[in-house]
């Protein structure tokens, strides 16, 4: 839908006729005046933007008695005052020492989500990927001036192409 610019006259009217007017009639009026056809949210938003209400459908303001009967009265006592919460959760909490089921043990295989196979080096949560634990159990640790070109052709298995005088390394995966 096409943005509507309100001239200075249509803001005027609306200004002057919004107190007290329902937003449908005042929506009907505006565009009989001005041979538009604007919604009732559009006018609404355009009022709501000039800082107009119409007395009716302003909505809650802060600071509003709206929802006051729901609410604790001042000195209520709540029934579990003191307690330090309800029973029948100590058997099923954690342990000290308990693995969930779905933790997964040193050497444990999985790829992430772009495909690349990681493989659990340690515990908690110590992760590398296949690639570069091939690279490291050939030649060591990986340099900090090494290069790693993945070329991507299946993400299965990792062949590698290394060049001992070389600073990069290819892989094709």
């Amino acid at each position: 839908m096409k943005i509507h610019r309100y001239s200075a006259e249509q803001k005027d009217f609306l200004r002057a006729n919004v107190v007290g007017a329902d937003f449908e009639d005042l929506t009907m009026r505006f565009n009989q005046a001005f041979g538009v056809s604007l919604r009732r949210s559009q006018i609404m938003s355009a009022c709501y933007r000039m800082g107009l209400g119409n007395g009716k459908d302003a909505g809650f303001k802060p600071g509003s008695e709206a929802g006051k009967p729901y609410r604790f009265p001042p000195g209520h006592v709540p029934f579990n005052k003191g307690l330090k919460g309800i029973g029948g959760w100590g058997p099923t909490q954690f342990k000290k020492g308990h693995r969930p089921s779905n933790c997964c043990p040193v050497g444990t295989e999985k790829q992430d989500r772009d495909g690349y196979t990681k493989v659990k080096i340690a515990e908690p949560n110590k992760w590398k990927y296949k690639h570069i634990l091939v690279w490291e159990s050939a030649n060591g640790p990986v340099p900090m001036d090494m290069r790693f070109f993945l070329q991507i052709k299946t993400r299965k298995t990792a062949l590698l192409a290394i060049s001992p005088s070389s600073r990069e390394v290819n892989f094709y995966i």
